[in-house]
């Protein structure tokens, strides 16, 4: 055995306690941004004709139709929360870097990925009630996506994808961005991110 040559690889650690935070970002629903004029918080980056929001309660609606809003920068190791109820349609994050760029959604009844030419549909866990937690949690090309149960992050699925293989290269999430996709009537209460124990420090080395 080459004592001087040999080589040690460190398998990816993997935690579902999610309770340590370090706050990234956050949405605040107690400034009405929809109807804002002196420069909007989350800067829509598509809108359909028939969009309706508002902003209510400490809370985000949307009454019809499709927006895109932009939510923060894409950071490989990071966290991104959103807390809502769907009512006929969906809720989730669009993910960009240079060369890639993919759609989490969630609907009624499905969790939707697409990526370029890749798409996957999973039906949804029948505990799931009407107020949803979906956290995704970004690691190089992969995407773990948990719902809470009962105030603790439960593991859904992991969802793989080499498009995103380089996304913890500075050169390649730099310019990335994460936006909060929301189409038909939804009610968001809370969007955030964050870096959680679920990712070491030797992982982001």
């Amino acid at each position: 055995m080459d004592i001087l040559n040999t080589e040690f690889k460190r398998k990816f650690s993997f935690s579902t306690y999610k309770n340590l935070r370090i706050s990234m970002a956050e949405m605040t629903f107690s400034k009405d941004f929809i109807t804002d004029k002196r420069g909007d918080l989350y800067p829509v980056l598509c809108k359909s004709e028939d969009c309706s929001e508002r902003i209510e309660g400490n809370r985000y609606f949307v009454d019809g139709g499709r927006v895109s809003r932009l939510f923060c920068q894409f950071f490989p190791y990071s966290t991104y929360e959103a807390t809502f109820k769907v009512k006929g349609g969906s809720v989730g994050f669009d993910f960009v870097i240079t060369g890639a760029a993919a759609s989490l959604t969630l609907t009624e009844s499905a969790l939707v990925y697409s990526c370029g030419a890749i798409s996957a549909e999973k039906q949804l866990p029948k505990w799931l009630g009407e107020a949803v937690t979906l956290i995704v949690s970004c690691r190089p090309a992969a995407f773990d996506v948990y719902f809470k149960r009962n105030g603790r992050a439960e593991l859904f699925c992991t969802l793989d994808d080499d498009c995103f293989k380089d996304s913890d290269l500075y050169s390649v999430f730099s310019e990335g961005t994460v936006a909060l996709t929301v189409s038909g009537k939804a009610e968001i209460n809370e969007v955030l991110s964050y870096v959680d124990n679920g990712i070491s420090i030797a992982d982001m080395r």
